[in-house]
């Protein structure tokens, strides 16, 4: 069982140590056989900032003894398209890439060739002690370069940007058109080429969500986000869609409130679309994920 908890909400337990202390969170994902999901964002975001910054060992620390895996966001939407192009090809459903986006070290999930860049770097810099090291001492190596306030402010005033753009070109309506502009826009980011018939192929990627999972949810709450015209973007919203496309592969997540808004719209359509009911494992109380759980 995979869970993924908002920043917010792992701030509360393993900072504030409430509604419960990490030792007792982690004692809860015990009992059920349980592992928190951790991104290169969430890590980043979960550093204190500001007149707290000191106190980032002793926090990351509590977050490393909870039961954790890591996950490398980036790489979610990268194998969907390449496993449903290869599905496509030879008419067959996609198979998951759950297992594919998991790795075993924090530092994995933001270098491009994960293990070989960091170990070259290590053996650079004569720390091959540090090859076992713990989250702590991982984030201690890079704890320096977290992303400041302004950088995410940056981000967001480049989303608002972008929803502004789409909404001249598209309108305030869902429409085919918008989705084949997403899939076209993804593909072109990606070294593989659109499989041919292209038309046929998003036709089919857009009749059934199941087959690029993690990417649908993202593109289909980011429609409801475009569509509502008194949306305005806040500093992270970007990186929550981002997060939102774990959906598929956890059993349980948190998100915050807003995101979540647009999520359970999207979500009427993608039960539609994809056998399944992604609704029901997102909550936005610490307190019904934590039920959920128990």
């Amino acid at each position: 069982m995979l869970v993924f908890f908002d920043t917010k909400d792992l701030i509360e337990i393993v900072e504030r140590q409430t509604p419960l202390s990490a030792e007792d969170f982690g004692r809860l994902l015990c009992a059920r056989g349980a592992k928190l999901v951790l991104t290169l964002e969430a890590v980043w975001e979960f550093l204190p900032r500001g007149y707290r910054k000191a106190t980032w060992p002793q926090l990351v620390s509590r977050l490393d003894s909870i039961p954790h895996v890591f996950v490398r966001t980036i790489d979610i939407a990268p194998l969907e398209f390449r496993e449903a192009a290869a599905a496509f090809s030879s008419r067959r459903q996609p198979s998951s890439i759950a297992d594919r986006v998991l790795v075993d070290r924090w530092y994995d999930t933001f270098f491009s060739k994960p293990s070989q860049t960091f170990d070259e770097v290590l053996a650079k810099i004569r720390l091959d002690s540090y090859l076992g090291m713990g989250l702590t001492e991982q984030v201690g190596l890079v704890v320096g370069v977290s992303n400041d306030r302004g950088h995410r402010q940056a981000v967001r005033d480049r989303f608002d940007a972008i929803l502004n753009r789409e909404r001249e070109f598209f309108g305030s309506e869902k429409s085919y058109n918008s989705f084949r502009y997403g899939i076209i826009q993804t593909m072109a980011g990606l070294p593989d080429p659109l499989p041919e018939p292209y038309e046929d192929f998003i036709h089919w990627l857009h009749e059934d969500a199941s087959r690029v999972a993690g990417w649908r949810v993202a593109f289909e709450t980011r429609e409801e986000m475009r569509n509502d015209l008194t949306y305005s973007p806040r500093v992270g919203d970007a990186s929550d869609l981002i997060r939102l496309q774990l959906l598929p592969y956890v059993d349980l997540m948190t998100v915050d409130r807003t995101v979540g808004h647009f999520l359970r719209q999207a979500n009427s359509r993608l039960e539609l679309v994809a056998a399944r009911r992604y609704g029901e494992r997102v909550h936005c109380e610490i307190g019904s994920a934590l039920a959920a759980l128990n």
